[in-house]
């Protein structure tokens, strides 16, 4: 599952892969995503000119809330798109702060959700990986931000015109051990306990809050958030980025997230596979 939020200048990104072994763990991670793009989205719009809490308040604009944003689970291509209106640069707008303190309240509604699921259905508690970037682009005023947060092993990667980068450490036994040296570095990945979440969202977590970091953009940029089914094969951020540059530079976010995907699916498919891509211009 995944969501795409944008309005005011800022972009959010979201995915949340399902574990595979308890048994609801699809619709679980569908409605955690839900609800931490939920809390997202409302933290954007609240710092919007249309919010009256905003000092810049004005009349919010005609329209249904999808006109205000996209909030997207598990989206027809043909719906997976652009924000529907061109972002536009706010006075004291999303501030790195804002959006660091925006995931820890999505992290905590979403494993408020997930822990209720579980709860219901009296069985083996289902449980998700999270990740999610909050992109700001540049204005006058400042740089472009990218602030992440994260839980588990699903990752984001920032691709710009000089320089690739993963911006999430993963919350896995081997991933752990190898930061720790106890492994080495080059294990992590193969090791046989490469993907044993240490951390996860879910039913039996009594107390789970995101990493978050913030990071500048020099664009023209690409921000990929994906689960573990799309980097299995491309988890170097110098091979992602050499995916992202086999298309034309002027391509859009969804030709991006396409191409990944197909990508994926032929070098095996072997796990779920969930992009959401985001190009920041100038």
């Amino acid at each position: 599952p995944m969501g795409l939020a944008g309005g005011y200048g800022t972009l959010i990104a979201g995915v949340c892969d399902g574990a595979p072994t308890p048994p609801g763990a699809g619709p679980a991670a569908a409605a955690a995503a839900a609800e931490a793009m939920a809390v997202l989205a409302d933290a954007v719009r609240a710092h919007g000119p249309g919010h009256p809490a905003h000092p810049d308040a004005q009349a919010p604009r005609a329209g249904s809330r999808a006109d205000e944003m996209l909030d997207i689970l598990e989206p027809d291509y043909d719906d997976y798109a652009e924000p529907r209106t061109a972002p536009r640069a706010i006075v004291g707008g999303f501030a790195p702060e804002d959006a660091e303190a925006a995931l820890h309240a999505a992290v905590d509604a979403a494993q408020h959700t997930i822990a209720q699921l579980s709860a219901a259905e009296g069985r083996m508690a289902p449980s998700c990986t999270f990740a999610a970037a909050i992109v700001t682009p540049p204005t006058p005023e400042g740089p472009g931000m990218v602030t992440v947060g994260w839980v588990g092993d699903s990752r984001v990667y920032l691709l710009g015109p000089r320089w690739c980068e993963r911006l999430t450490s993963d919350d896995t036994w081997a991933a752990e051990a190898a930061r720790a040296g106890l492994i080495p570095a080059n294990e992590a990945e193969t090791h046989r306990r490469a993907h044993t979440l240490t951390r996860w969202l879910g039913g039996d977590v009594e107390d789970v809050a995101p990493h978050t970091e913030i990071f500048p953009i020099e664009t023209p940029a690409t921000v990929i958030v994906c689960s573990d089914g799309l980097w299995n094969y491309a988890s170097r951020p110098d091979v992602m980025a050499t995916l992202v540059n086999q298309l034309p530079a002027h391509c859009g976010a969804i030709d991006v997230a396409r191409h990944l995907v197909d990508f994926a699916i032929d070098a095996g498919g072997h796990d779920n596979i969930t992009v959401v891509a985001a190009r920041v211009e100038h």
